[in-house]
């Protein structure tokens, strides 16, 4: 009877590589778990702006639309009118210009006011180029053509201008056949190069003055302003204003 050898298994040690490996593996996966959780501690600290990896105090950029446009004149619209640069003052403040640009129209600007005075400022005008305005209670004083001559235009005709003192009295004259002529001292100089016209008074076709105040309609503006005295309406030499009001109590 054969007798083989019972060999005993007293287990064999493990090898040297294998205990470094599985170390290196527990202590990077405690490393990771460290990262990530002062990772989510800077966010919660910064109130939960930004993401993992950006700086808790990094500034946050408004958006686009919350940054006010250069020269758009803020929320309430352009500062001056596209063509013949008129600002609308009142109180002291610019009043926003919308210009009707998306009807391709940019030749009719609205504006809001209040019934209070205000002024019309007009730039780089010298003291003997005059300002025009035809104003009434509709728009059917928007009806100038370019290269048309002054003498052709009921209300700009030569004779139609509307008589006002030496000095200007504020006040605003309407009709369809008549001007007010704004030239010289009717016109005061502005701290910034341009001439202005106040109105705080309108005189309706009726002869009644009536002040601001206590207007009731909106008002319609044509306005030239014939900068090479050629007696004619140029292209960039005429604009309309429409000026709207509050309803009345």
């Amino acid at each position: 009877m054969d007798h083989h050898p019972h060999h005993q298994n007293h287990g064999r040690a493990p090898h040297p590589t294998a205990v470094s490996v599985t170390a290196l593996v527990v202590v990077f996966a405690v490393v990771a778990c460290a990262g990530a959780v002062a990772a989510i501690y800077a966010i919660v600290a910064s109130g939960g702006q930004g993401a993992v990896g950006e700086s808790a105090s990094a500034p946050v950029t408004p958006e686009p639309s919350q940054q006010e446009q250069p020269g758009q004149g803020g929320p309430d619209g352009l500062p001056r009118t596209p063509r013949l640069g008129i600002e609308v003052v009142q109180s002291g403040t610019t009043v926003g210009v919308a210009a009707d640009a998306g009807s391709g129209d940019s030749r009719t600007s609205q504006v809001a006011l209040e019934r209070l005075p205000f002024e019309l400022r007009v730039p780089d005008l010298d003291e003997e180029t005059p300002v025009r305005i035809c104003a009434w209670t509709d728009d059917s004083v928007f009806s100038l053509d370019s290269d048309t001559e002054l003498e052709d235009v009921l209300c700009m005709a030569p004779g139609t201008g509307a008589a006002d003192t030496e000095y200007s009295s504020g006040i605003l004259f309407l009709g369809t056949d008549r001007h007010n002529h704004l030239v010289g001292t009717r016109l005061r100089d502005t701290p910034d190069g341009a001439r202005a016209a106040y109105y705080d008074t309108v005189h309706d076709a009726r002869d009644r003055a009536v002040p601001i105040a206590d207007w009731e309609d909106d008002l319609y503006l044509a306005v030239v302003v014939d900068r090479d005295a050629d007696e004619a309406i140029g292209n960039s030499e005429y604009e309309y204003l429409a000026l709207g009001f509050p309803a009345a109590p």
